[in-house]
């Protein structure tokens, strides 16, 4: 029998629903699940991540899904959130598993809750999830349940520094991490793809602060704890498995990773509508998102790991310059805005 493939779309909503007299219950998530371009019956489960070494995954919801594939995933905020978000600054990791009939397919994000509302790191771009490539249910029997079989450490892209000539460029990171960097799912322990992303936002004892001095442009990483977690999970009447790397902890620590300097001597030529001219003096940037960085890691051999900084009061970007006439710009946006900032003209 030909296989067919169970593709769900998610998307986090940030609007809630009015009811009379009260405040609605606001959405965690919402989307449509596919089968062959249209929308198929089924059920869509929620569950917490494990914190503080546990191996529970808390279930949190269950949705029913009608024939049209249109769902929404209501969720309170509770004491069940409490316990992840004292450890990662407000973020709690979720696990959605979609399933229909002998198909199915999972997906791990984070969110904070904020007046009444479940927000992401990134909140100018909600999560659209496309879920594409399934998996279908074991042939045998597996041990029910979720549990860590493997972790390791390994250094993860941050931040890129860009300098021209007469210019210098610090990147801080910490004491709080401020990453979302991608989990990658295997349902046959072999070929892994990204299934979403986490929130690492962990405290170390102290920030990591580098300074490059003039014309250059490097990848700057620091050293994050990835977590390998099977989990063998039974929804009448099949069994359905899964392997997942996670990024779950900072450890700090920097490391120079590669060179970017061909994106930069470029901005009169490619960005001149964003350029910014300075005529000595220096130049901050701590707001805002930073871009998306390609293979941002390789955890145990797997790479394509992505990760996302949030220019925030743990991350920042400052420019000191030594002459007049020295260009920053930003590559899709003025250069206080931009995801990325490139230097020289």
């Amino acid at each position: 029998m030909k296989r067919t493939l169970l593709t769900a779309a998610v998307m986090a909503a940030l609007v809630l629903t009015p009811a009379a007299g009260k405040q609605a219950t606001p959405v965690l998530a919402s989307g449509r699940l596919l089968l062959n371009g249209h929308g198929v019956a089924g059920t869509i489960r929620v569950f917490r991540l494990p914190v503080n070494g546990s191996s529970d995954l808390v279930k949190l919801a269950q949705v029913k899904v009608g024939s049209s594939g249109t769902f929404n995933v209501h969720l309170a905020n509770s004491s069940e959130m409490a316990p992840a978000a004292n450890q990662n600054n407000g973020y709690v990791g979720f696990r959605l598993m979609a399933v229909s009939g002998d198909q199915f397919k999972v997906m791990t994000f984070s969110r904070r809750y904020v007046d009444g509302q479940w927000q992401g790191r990134f909140e100018t771009k909600p999560l659209t999830v496309n879920l594409d490539k399934g998996g279908t249910a074991s042939p045998t029997s597996c041990v029910e349940g979720y549990r860590k079989v493997g972790d390791t450490d390994a250094w993860t892209v941050v931040a890129e520094a860009h300098t021209a000539w007469d210019m210098s460029d610090t990147v801080t990171y910490g004491k709080t991490a401020d990453s979302d960097i991608s989990t990658m799912l295997s349902y046959n322990n072999s070929l892994f793809n990204i299934s979403g992303t986490l929130h690492v936002g962990t405290a170390s004892g102290s920030s990591i602060s580098k300074t490059w001095g003039e014309d250059k442009g490097k990848r700057w990483r620091s050293k994050f704890h990835y977590e390998d977690w099977y989990q063998c999970y039974y929804v009448y009447p099949n069994w359905y498995e899964t392997w997942e790397w996670q990024p779950t902890k900072w450890i700090a620590g920097s490391d120079v990773g590669s060179d970017v300097h061909d994106k930069d001597f470029l901005c009169y030529e490619d960005h001149y509508q964003w350029r910014a001219i300075f005529d000595g003096g220096d130049y901050d940037r701590t707001t805002k998102d930073y871009a998306t960085f390609t293979e941002a890691a390789t955890v145990a051999g797997i790479a394509g790991f992505t990760a996302q900084s949030g220019l925030s009061t743990w991350v920042e970007l400052h420019w000191v310059f030594s002459a007049n006439n020295k260009w920053l710009c930003g590559n899709d946006n003025f250069v206080p805005d931009a995801k990325q900032i490139f230097a020289g003209k």
